[in-house]
């Protein structure tokens, strides 16, 4: 995985990682989600990786209620200018990587309902909608649902 670095081995990309966190916060979490970024890296280790495009650190992407050789949930964030090719490449890579090294049987995206543009990447790269979760979580003080979509490894 050329173009995906372990944050914990590259804290060089920290501060571009949690600036990108915070603009797409809204998308990244809910009421209940740690106040500051760094809570998120120590919940999640090893499981966050940053995305470079050449120098440049293009998004991040990690697991997390990982059951290792199973199944886990991921969440994705990239810079505006990446989307497209780019993200969809390496979504391709980082699944491959999922299945292949990591050995998961499962991946699966809880996404919020106005995240169009999520929900369509995964669609496109092969995930199903599994359901809604109404009134799953709190955001911004108001009820929230979640949307599940999912991949199997021999789906993908």
């Amino acid at each position: 995985m050329k173009r995906f670095k372990n944050i914990y081995t590259h804290p060089q990309y920290l501060w571009q990682a949690a600036q990108l966190y915070d603009k797409w916060r809204k998308y990244l979490e809910d009421d209940y989600t740690p106040e500051y970024f760094i809570n998120v890296l120590e919940q999640l280790s090893p499981y966050f990786w940053v995305i470079t495009q050449g120098k440049q650190m293009a998004g991040f992407v990690y697991l997390e209620n990982v059951c290792p050789k199973h199944k886990a949930e991921i969440s994705v964030c990239f810079a505006s200018d990446y989307w497209g090719d780019f993200v969809r490449d390496c979504a391709r890579e980082f699944f491959d990587y999922c299945f292949n090294v990591l050995e998961f049987k499962k991946l699966k995206a809880l996404v919020y309902p106005q995240n169009r543009l999520v929900k369509k990447l995964l669609n496109d790269l092969g995930f199903e909608k599994e359901g809604c979760l109404r009134a799953e979580t709190i955001k911004f003080g108001k009820k929230q649902d979640i949307e599940i979509h999912s991949i199997l490894g021999k789906e993908k």
